[in-house]
């Protein structure tokens, strides 16, 4: 019986070790990547240029998509968008990975912001990584409804990149 107590006592402040640190150690992290996704989709969306995704890209993002195919992308966000005019809500957190196999722990965020363009509404979904206590660019979603493909022959413009 003793043996049980014993037991359920050192799970229970295992547990609460566990969310303690994770409380404490998450909280900094959403604080700082939160603000580097606002940074990040400020310096990318406002002139959609290719520049800001070096300064901030990931390696895995890199070799991910070449960059005659990001470069595309970023001018057709611009003639479809226009540059970013205002970020406005912002969603998501900063996840802890830890990975059994090589006894690593990886931090990665998710983020969604409500973005108003020149030409209309949408939003951006970055995905970040922290590499050598710096955060990194691992992806780019942007989403509006000034990105829908109509038919070329309902007046539309045809095509993605």
């Amino acid at each position: 019986m003793t043996g049980l107590i014993l037991l359920g006592s050192a799970v229970l402040l295992g547990v609460l070790a566990i969310g303690g640190f994770a409380y404490f150690i998450g909280m900094p992290l959403d604080k700082e990547s939160k603000a580097a996704a606002q940074v990040y989709a400020k310096d990318v969306a406002g002139a959609w240029d290719y520049s800001a995704i070096q300064a901030h890209g990931d390696q895995e993002l890199f070799k991910a998509a070449p960059q005659e195919k990001m470069e595309q992308y970023l001018a057709w966000f611009k003639d479809r968008l226009g540059a970013l005019v205002s970020l406005g809500d912002v969603s998501g957190s900063s996840y802890c990975n830890l990975d059994l196999k090589s006894m690593s722990v990886g931090v990665t965020a998710h983020y969604l912001l409500a973005a108003k363009f020149e030409k209309g509404a949408g939003s951006i979904q970055i995905n970040l990584i922290k590499r050598d206590d710096q955060w990194k660019l691992l992806g780019l979603n942007v989403d509006s409804p000034l990105l829908v493909d109509l038919p070329v022959s309902t007046g539309g413009r045809a095509g993605r990149p």
